[in-house]
Protein backbone atom coordinates (compact mmCIF):
# COMPACT_ATOMS: atom_id res chain seq x y z
CA UNK A 1 0.00 0.00 0.00
CA UNK A 2 1.05 3.58 -0.21
CA UNK A 3 2.93 5.32 2.75
CA UNK A 4 1.08 8.16 3.47
CA UNK A 5 2.59 11.29 4.79
CA UNK A 6 0.08 11.86 7.80
CA UNK A 7 1.02 8.47 8.72
CA UNK A 8 3.36 8.86 11.12
CA UNK A 9 1.72 11.76 12.32
CA UNK A 10 -1.19 10.05 13.09
CA UNK A 11 0.49 7.09 14.72
CA UNK A 12 2.92 9.42 17.31
CA UNK A 13 -0.34 11.27 18.93
CA UNK A 14 -2.40 8.22 18.29
CA UNK A 15 -4.01 6.25 22.04
CA UNK A 16 -2.44 9.91 23.74
CA UNK A 17 -6.08 10.79 25.10
CA UNK A 18 -7.42 12.73 22.53
CA UNK A 19 -9.31 12.05 19.39
CA UNK A 20 -8.20 12.20 16.14
CA UNK A 21 -10.48 13.28 13.48
CA UNK A 22 -9.52 12.92 9.10
CA UNK A 23 -11.03 15.66 7.27
CA UNK A 24 -10.86 14.84 3.40
CA UNK A 25 -13.00 15.02 0.57
CA UNK A 26 -14.59 11.87 -0.89
CA UNK A 27 -12.54 8.85 -1.31
CA UNK A 28 -9.05 10.01 -0.96
CA UNK A 29 -8.46 6.93 1.37
CA UNK A 30 -9.34 8.30 4.97
CA UNK A 31 -10.80 4.71 5.78
CA UNK A 32 -8.11 3.02 4.03
CA UNK A 33 -5.80 4.94 6.01
CA UNK A 34 -7.59 3.93 9.14
CA UNK A 35 -7.64 0.92 8.70
CA UNK A 36 -4.04 0.76 7.74
CA UNK A 37 -2.89 2.55 11.26
CA UNK A 38 -4.67 0.28 13.44
CA UNK A 39 -3.42 -2.80 11.55
CA UNK A 40 0.08 -2.18 11.96
CA UNK A 41 -0.77 -0.82 15.95
CA UNK A 42 -2.36 -4.16 16.65
CA UNK A 43 0.28 -6.28 14.83
CA UNK A 44 3.04 -4.36 17.10
CA UNK A 45 0.75 -4.61 20.46
CA UNK A 46 0.24 -8.44 20.07
CA UNK A 47 4.05 -9.32 19.74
Amino acid sequence: MIERSLQNQIKAKLFKGKAILLFSPRQVGKTTLRGEILLANSSTTRN
